[in-house]
C-alpha cells in the first residue's frame, strides 16, 4: 500500500508541476508574443497604408537572405547505398 501511496503522489505532484509551468509559464510567453506579432502587423498596416502584406515590405525576396545576399540551398544527404560496417559483436565480448 505504501508504495502505491508513493506513486500516486509523485504522479499527482508532477501533473501539478506540469499545470503550474503551463499557467505561469508558457501562457505568459504565448499572451507576450501574440501581442508583439499584432503589433508588428499593426506597425507593418500603418506604414504600407493598406491591409494586404507585401513581399517587399518583409525584407526578404525569393532566393535573397535578410542584407539582400543569395542564399545557398542545402546539398542533398549522401544516399544510403553504401552499407555501413555491422559491428562485432561475437568477438568483442
Amino acid at each position: 500500500m505504501g508504495e502505491n501511496r508513493n506513486f500516486l503522489l509523485a504522479a499527482v505532484i508532477a501533473i501539478g508541476i506540469l499545470f503550474f509551468y503551463q499557467a505561469f509559464i508558457l501562457d505568459p510567453m504565448a499572451r507576450d508574443r501574440e501581442a508583439a506579432e499584432q503589433a508588428t502587423a499593426e506597425t507593418q498596416v500603418q506604414e504600407t497604408g493598406d491591409d494586404a502584406p507585401q513581399a517587399a515590405d518583409s525584407g526578404f525576396a525569393a532566393g535573397l537572405g535578410e542584407n539582400g545576399m543569395s542564399v545557398k540551398t542545402p546539398s542533398p544527404a549522401p544516399s544510403a547505398s553504401r552499407s555501413a560496417p555491422r559491428p562485432c559483436l561475437a568477438r568483442c565480448r
